[in-house]
C-alpha cells in the first residue's frame, strides 16, 4: 500500500523549493530592471479600499 502522507510530504517539500527558487529569482530580475535606470515609479494610494495609480488617473 502505498505511503500517502510521505509522498505528500515529498511533494510539498519540493513546490515549496521550487516556488522560493522562483521568488528569489523574481526578485533578482526586479532588482536588475530598477537598477536600469529605466523603471518608472509611481505613487500607490488607497481610495475607499481600491488601490490606484497616479498613472491610471491621467490614463497613462
Amino acid at each position: 500500500m502505498p505511503n500517502y502522507p510521505k509522498m505528500y510530504c515529498a511533494l510539498f517539500q519540493e513546490v515549496t523549493r521550487v516556488i522560493e527558487q522562483l521568488q528569489a529569482v523574481q526578485r533578482e530580475t526586479e532588482e536588475l530592471y530598477i537598477a536600469s535606470g529605466e523603471a518608472p515609479v509611481a505613487m500607490i494610494k488607497q481610495e475607499d479600499g481600491c488601490h490606484t495609480s497616479d498613472s491610471a488617473k491621467d490614463g497613462t
